[in-house]
């Protein structure tokens, strides 16, 4: 794997130039300061930070500042975004060698598209990381006459980014059958559109434990993984208003059931 864990200093040195000798976090500003207004802030002339939904918007924005400048480093809090944008963000941190600090949050796109993607990543001790679905196994979950080329491409475009970064596209299936999916309700709509499949399942979102993502993650890490207690009080907090989590198991069975919820 070539996992190991990166001198502090070296990181320190990548964002402010401290002092040889100087261990401190890479982070570039306090833990618990809250989200700037916008989606993306320049925070000096190397280091992004994003905060919210990952959209065509925001990945334009930090296109345009890419054309001007270099960026090292992009902190991140984000419950996800779409597909496609997000894979796009994927290949810039990529073509860019772009570290990926885990403020607090990481949940779904970022966490199954970013995260995997960074040469380097650093965590706070109590950074969430959460994983659901991907189109690739919402897809097996499928008719084959209901997947439309659309949702192929989608797919396609998964697969690909986890081949070009050596992943096995196990991954692309494991947390969602964490989530122990019990059968298919309908589709997913917006604008018109479909653009997923809702599925009634025991747990709303996988967290991975430490131990799953040194075991798959291809890069370096700049920190210590999150500490699994801070997590588990954040993971309380964060599911009163998002649902339900659960970590990986040994014992999760990795097998879908394509059953159809029975309306009553």
């Amino acid at each position: 794997m070539g996992i190991q864990r990166i001198v502090i200093a070296l990181a320190c040195a990548v964002l402010t130039g401290c002092a040889e000798g100087e261990e401190t976090s890479p982070f570039p500003h306090k833990a618990n300061e809250p989200c700037p207004s916008l989606p993306l802030t320049e925070l000096d002339d190397a280091v992004i930070r994003i905060c919210g939904m990952i959209d065509s918007r925001l990945v334009d924005q930090l296109t345009g500042i890419l054309e001007k400048k270099t960026v090292r480093v992009i902190v991140i809090d984000s419950l996800g975004g779409e597909i496609e944008p997000s894979i796009r963000l994927s290949r810039i941190i990529i073509d860019n060698n772009i570290m990926l600090l885990v403020n607090e949050i990481c949940m779904s796109a970022c966490a199954q598209y970013l995260l995997f993607s960074a040469p380097r990543i650093g965590f706070r001790e109590n950074s969430l990381v959460a994983m659901h679905d991907t189109q690739f196994s919402t897809n097996i979950l499928r008719s084959p006459e209901s997947l439309t080329e659309r949702l192929k491409y989608v797919s396609e475009l998964e697969q690909q980014l986890y081949r070009d970064l050596g992943l096995d596209q196990e991954l692309l299936t494991l947390p969602l059958a964490a989530l122990q999916v019990e059968c298919v309700v309908g589709e997913l709509e917006a604008s018109g559109s479909t653009v997923g499949l809702r599925v009634k399942s025991k747990f709303d979102w996988f967290v991975p434990s430490n131990e799953f993502l040194l075991a798959r993650y291809p890069g370096d890490f700049v920190t210590d993984l999150p500490q699994v207690e801070r997590v588990a009080r954040k993971v309380g907090r964060v599911s009163a208003t998002l649902g339900r989590f659960t970590r990986f198991s040994a014992e999760t069975d990795y097998i879908f059931s394509v059953e159809k919820c029975i309306s009553k």
